[in-house]
């Protein structure tokens, strides 16, 4: 009999009340030191601090294949290299463009390495300083004083009167985009038939304005090419040791400066085998060794002067700043204003009247400085004045007067006549009237006019009386006709607070007037002193170089609130601002300090054409680096965008770069602040290093 399969037992169902099965596939049991990520998505295979090296590395310019065999050097062979995992997380740490942030060359580089090298540097001196007596730092700051020292005002030359280190450009050099187009309303009358040449002949008699230099320097020496050995220079030669940002081992300390010896060698090594000359090699291992675990760097750092504030941003995201000129000023849509009446005035007056006073202006502007030709269109104005005045005696100033009430002065003033049209307007019953606004025809003066021209006393044959700009000549024809200069408009503003605004004045023709005459110094100075309804002075509207020469001017007159240059101790160049004083004490004195408010605060001064980039602390803090101590990121990117002059030094010789890696790239250093912290500081120093 053939034998048979047993018979097997029934399969028993299990019940919801049995215990565990025994054997076979368990579940996965969820550990966060495995992988730390359970979730969609890409593993996060980076930890926190290798994380912000990473970040920290590629913006100095190093790629991912010298990273990866650095960290694992220091790593002891914990950090992936996987390339792609790196740069996915560069990308959403820095956003898509992150290649174009990272230092394109070893130049850049090179200054990338040194200001964080010199961070971390400034942090073991001032540890120091905190356990030097004061005697001793007294003595030792006399052995190091060399002739960059500032010194003492009383000490300093008196014809100096500010530190040319904090000299600033005039911040509304850059902001006027309709300057250069001097003739612009003049193109509404090429639609006639009248001999006008074209606005682009007109534009080649009259000078543009004057280049700016760049408004940001690097104060670092320029270093040899990464190619190139360092030369002799002392205080480049850094030897290849590590710095002490790890604390050595309390055990075993032999054994642990073993370890990071034999680092040393391994990194000195890999950078020798990528090029880089030995100065590059010792700043990229003090910039790698820097520490991101840090429980808490206030207290890890003794600087009280750089203390973090107290409640530091929302480090989710990383802040756009706005786009540069995101709104105009109140100077530039005045002068847009003017455009648009005087287009409609072409239309209503000049298209209908044969004999225009328009017309005529505006062919005594084109034909200035050609030779055949400008004195019959002077002289066809003079006509044309006379005219008007004798068919409309009994309303002689309705006919040339525009919507906004501007006279035929006011239209050669807006088009930036030269001194001989508007000499020849300059009748009494045209200069004394003004605009709907209360505004004299000063208010309208486009200054590049008569800002390359002379006195025209003496061509004229006048008495022989020379004065030094066509500016002072007109002002001086004025005073004999007894104009107020004094006038304010509807905002309390003078006739100062919008010329000072145009790229083509000049504070020297300031000082010419106030020469050797007691009445022009007395004006100036009370007009300098007069706020509007912003708070600002024209004065505060000036540069700081500007600022410090016509205080000088002013020097000679008593006056117990004059715009003078202050000192502080070894601080030189403090001025006295009504609005960013204004601005200290409503934003900066609260607690916490809302980012938001002081945006729109500083928003509103910058319409208002303010000086955003003077001194005007005693402790030689500009409005930047308010601005970074507290940690007003939205109010900080805002100023760098209009080209601030970042490159002011403070009362610590620290440079705004230098001040931005201190307080905004170290507080990222702390174990609780995450990587998009660190990435948005180096993404701010590199806007800095690249204005260059």
């Amino acid at each position: 009999m053939a034998p048979t399969r047993p018979v097997q037992a029934p399969k028993r169902v299990r019940n919801a009340t049995d215990g565990p099965r025994q054997g076979g596939v368990k579940k996965r049991k969820k550990s966060l030191k495995e992988d730390g990520h359970l979730g969609r998505g890409r593993k996060k295979t980076w930890s926190l601090p290798w994380l912000k090296r990473l970040v920290v590395l590629r913006m100095c310019g190093l790629h991912f294949s010298e990273i990866f065999e650095l960290l694992n050097v220091l790593s002891g062979g914990t950090t992936p290299n996987v390339e792609r995992t790196a740069q996915y997380n560069m990308k959403r740490l820095l956003g898509d463009g992150w290649k174009g942030l990272c230092a394109p060359d070893k130049e850049t580089s090179r200054r990338f390495l040194t200001l964080l090298a010199g961070s971390e540097q400034r942090r073991f001196e001032a540890k120091s300083a905190k356990r030097i007596p004061q005697a001793f730092q007294d003595d030792r700051s006399l052995d190091t004083m060399s002739s960059n020292t500032p010194v003492a005002p009383e000490q300093a030359n008196p014809s100096i009167t500010v530190d040319p280190s904090v000299f600033s450009f005039r911040p509304m050099d850059e902001r006027c985009v309709t300057f250069e187009d001097v003739f612009g309303i003049i193109e509404a009358f090429t639609s006639f038939s009248w001999d006008i040449p074209s606005a682009d002949t007109a534009l080649s008699t009259y000078p543009k304005p004057p280049e700016q230099e760049p408004r940001f320097t690097i104060e670092h020496e320029v270093l040899p090419a990464a190619h190139d050995e360092p030369s002799s220079t002392p205080q480049f030669q850094l030897p290849e040791t590590t710095l002490p940002t790890i604390s050595p081992h309390q055990n075993n300390p032999d054994e642990w400066q073993s370890v990071l010896s034999d680092q040393s060698a391994r990194i000195s090594e890999i950078l020798r085998r990528f090029s880089y000359t030995s100065l590059d090699r010792t700043l990229i291992k003090r910039v790698a060794r820097l520490r991101y675990s840090f429980s808490s760097y206030a207290t890890s750092n003794m600087a009280s002067a750089l203390e973090p504030s107290p409640n530091p941003p929302d480090p989710n995201g990383i802040y756009e700043p706005p786009l540069i000129r995101p709104f105009p000023t109140v100077f530039q849509t005045f002068r847009y204003s003017i455009r648009l009446q005087n287009r409609q005035l072409v239309h209503k007056c000049c298209s209908v009247e044969p004999n225009c006073i328009h017309k005529s202006i505006a062919k005594a502007i084109v034909n200035h400085g050609i030779v055949p030709g400008a004195t019959e269109t002077l002289q066809s104005l003079e006509s044309a004045l006379e005219n008007l005045f004798m068919h409309h005696d009994c309303s002689p100033l309705s006919y040339a007067q525009d919507c906004a009430g501007c006279n035929a002065l006011f239209f050669a003033a807006g088009l930036g006549a030269p001194l001989s049209v508007l000499s020849i307007l300059l009748d009494p019953q045209l200069v004394h009237r003004v605009d709907n606004d209360n505004r004299t025809f000063l208010f309208h003066l486009d200054l590049a006019g008569i800002a390359p021209a002379g006195c025209i006393c003496v061509s004229n044959g006048g008495t022989g009386v020379s004065h030094g700009s066509a500016f002072e000549c007109l002002m001086v024809r004025l005073e004999a006709q007894g104009f107020n200069f004094a006038y304010t408009d509807n905002d309390d503003k003078n006739f100062l607070s919008w010329l000072c605004l145009s790229p083509y004045f000049r504070v020297e023709w300031l000082c010419s007037l106030m020469r050797d005459n007691t009445k022009w110094k007395r004006r100036i100075d009370i007009l300098s002193r007069l706020p509007d309804s912003s708070e600002l002075t024209f004065a505060d509207r000036l540069s700081s170089q500007d600022r410090a020469t016509l205080a000088g001017c002013i020097a000679g007159w008593d006056s117990c609130d004059t715009i003078r240059v202050a000192y502080s101790g070894v601080n030189k160049g403090l001025y006295q601002s009504r609005g960013l004083q204004h601005l200290h004490e409503t934003c900066f004195t609260r607690t916490p300090v809302d980012d938001d408010y002081v945006l729109q605060t500083v928003q509103k001064l910058y319409t208002q054409g303010a000086n955003l980039d003077i001194v005007y602390r005693p402790d030689g803090a500009t409005l930047n680096t308010l601005a970074l101590k507290h940690g007003c990121y939205k109010t900080y990117a805002f100023l760098t965008s209009l080209n601030n002059n970042v490159s002011s030094q403070d009362s610590a010789s620290n440079a705004l770069e230098e001040y931005a890696v201190m307080l905004d790239f170290n507080r990222s250093r702390s174990s609780k602040a995450p990587a998009s912290l660190t990435a948005r500081s180096m993404k701010s120093l590199a806007r800095l290093l690249k204005r260059d």
